[in-house]
């Protein structure tokens, strides 16, 4: 018999439908809900700003879910980040549902989200896929992200257009790093092509008004409001020597990006340091900017080397999935380079 999940998570390009499936494939029945009311542009941008704004939007929204869901029960309730919860919002979730195991995950650094740190305590697992919030003691475990299906050890194409490719959303720390990540390609005569999302011309305004030093040079035509589909990133990805991985160089935790080029067998160029800590880290393959070691012309003509690849099979989403639901189960050392 199948086992039953609930999931509340957010709406963040196919990932809830790329769970869903994993864990569909592994033999459960899973019902998933959005983690915010709706994803209009001010919900979104009142949750960010603070969740209690949107509170009794919220709590409308939480008696709809516990209407929808009935007597039924689940073997386990999960949920991914829970941005737009307050802590009287997950304490009526789980006394109203009926689970066996409740377990929460964090795939953003805490700081983003720093009220999310009064829902840990309700939880009977926690996790997080920030390594450096794992250190602090914040989370029980840590699970970083994972490969996903489309993108699992694909060969790309030996014909390259482009260097280096960018896909994501223009947030103001990928901006920030992808701009200095440009001057260095430019610097060596490198072609970098980069496809930045917004999903609002607002957003767009506002980040041009409150962050002009960073946005400074960039038009609203250098943005696109429309996601890309998977085939058309994936293809983007074959043409490519390199997938560039902007960001804080600060950051503990790593990108989709990274688990989409591994899987791709691209190689990467990140501003995260913290990349450096895990098991696949080769730096044939990924280069940490800035790197005084070498340029990257240089590191662009080296073969990519597949030799400490055999252990992104716990990354892939199917057994991913199943650390998700199981925690407690797993070797949180297993993603990190051993001390020889």
């Amino acid at each position: 018999m199948s086992k039953n999940i609930l999931i509340f998570m957010p709406n963040f390009f196919n990932t809830e439908e790329e769970i869903k499936n994993a864990l569909i494939a592994n033999g459960y029945s899973v019902d998933i809900f959005a983690d915010r009311p709706n994803e209009k542009t001010l919900t979104r941008a009142i949750i960010r700003k603070n969740r209690k704004l949107a509170f009794y939007k919220t709590t409308r929204y939480v008696n709809q879910v516990i209407n929808e869901i009935g007597t039924k029960e689940y073997d386990a309730i999960v949920f991914i980040n829970g941005q737009s919860f307050c802590v009287s919002h997950i304490r009526r979730l789980l006394k109203e549902i009926k689970y066996k195991k409740s377990v929460f995950y964090m795939w953003d650094r805490l700081g983003f989200l720093p009220y999310t740190k009064k829902l840990l305590p309700l939880f009977d697992e926690t996790a997080t896929f920030d390594i450096k919030d794992y250190e602090k003691g914040l989370f029980k475990h840590f699970l970083p992200l994972y490969i996903p299906e489309e993108y699992s050890f694909v060969s790309p194409s030996e014909t390259k257009k482009y260097d280096g490719v960018f896909v994501g959303t223009g947030k103001t720390a990928k901006v920030k790093a992808l701009k200095k990540i440009k001057r260095e390609f430019e610097k060596e005569g490198l072609t970098l092509y980069s496809y930045l999302y917004c999903p609002a011309k607002a957003v767009f305004l506002s980040n041009k008004i409150f962050h002009p030093l960073i946005f400074c040079g960039l038009k609203k035509k250098n943005f696109n409001f429309a996601k890309l589909s998977t085939d058309a990133i994936k293809n983007l990805y074959s043409q490519s020597k390199s997938v560039v991985d902007p960001g804080a160089e600060d950051e503990g935790g790593l990108s989709l990006r990274i688990g989409e080029s591994l899987g791709f067998k691209n190689k990467i160029i990140t501003s995260n340091q913290s990349i450096r800590q895990y098991s696949f880290y080769n730096e044939n393959n990924i280069y940490v900017f800035p790197n005084e070691k070498y340029d990257i012309s240089a590191f662009l003509d080296r073969k990519f080397d597949e030799s400490n690849l055999t252990d992104l099979a716990e990354y892939h989403i199917n057994q991913w999935v199943k650390h998700l639901i199981n925690p407690a189960e797993i070797d949180n050392l297993h993603f990190l380079k051993r001390n020889e």
